[in-house]
């Protein structure tokens, strides 16, 4: 993802890029590069931490400068600047990722075709196993939306609690409260299989 430059030097939006139709206004252009200077920062560290990367990051906060230009109506943007810029900048990387995704696709070698060696895993132990992963599946489909939602975006997608919280539009320690209830669920209904068998 390597398009132009649309930060100049110092780090200020490079005006060129900021242009739409005669509609965008001279005082609309210095409203949105002031709000973008505030949180530009803010929003390079989040998008570093969604995308793990600060080249793709500093890409994404360009094309996020380049959306907040091409907007039609910035009354969403003087609502709510910098919610407004994050939820702008998580679509753009979730776009991003996704196509990121699709890209290693391609790599992708599928495990039936790979031989893998099994060196301790006794027949006991690998149906101990399967058990207990049926036994985590099933308590993942009894869980509230919510904290499931929450669980497969901490265990499965990697998101820290922070973005889960940003992203859910609920309190980092609500997010933690939901994976302890989860957890707790996951661990219950395994203590309770394996006390069965």
């Amino acid at each position: 993802m390597n398009i132009q430059s649309n930060i100049d030097h110092r780090g200020r939006p490079a005006r060129q890029n900021c242009k739409r139709t005669d509609k965008l206004v001279a005082d609309e252009r210095s409203q949105i590069e002031r709000i973008f200077l505030r949180y530009k920062n803010d929003v390079q560290r989040y998008l570093v931490s969604l995308v793990r990367s600060d080249d793709d990051a500093h890409d994404l906060l360009q094309d996020t400068y380049l959306k907040l230009c091409t907007r039609q109506n910035i009354e969403d943007l003087n609502n709510n600047p910098k919610a407004y810029l994050f939820v702008v900048a998580t679509n753009l990387a979730k776009d991003f990722m996704r196509r990121r995704s699709t890209r290693q696709e391609s790599k992708h070698v599928c495990i039936n075709s790979v031989e893998i060696e099994a060196n301790s895993a006794s027949p006991e132990a690998m149906a101990e196993w399967n058990g207990n992963l049926d036994s985590i599946k099933k308590t993942l489909l009894t869980l509230d939306s919510k904290t499931k939602q929450v669980f497969v975006m901490r265990r499965f997608m990697g998101y820290s609690a922070a973005d889960i919280a940003t992203h859910m539009k609920i309190s980092k320690r609500t997010v933690e409260r939901h994976l302890v209830n989860a957890l707790d669920k996951i661990k219950s209904d395994l203590d309770k299989r394996n006390h069965n068998d």
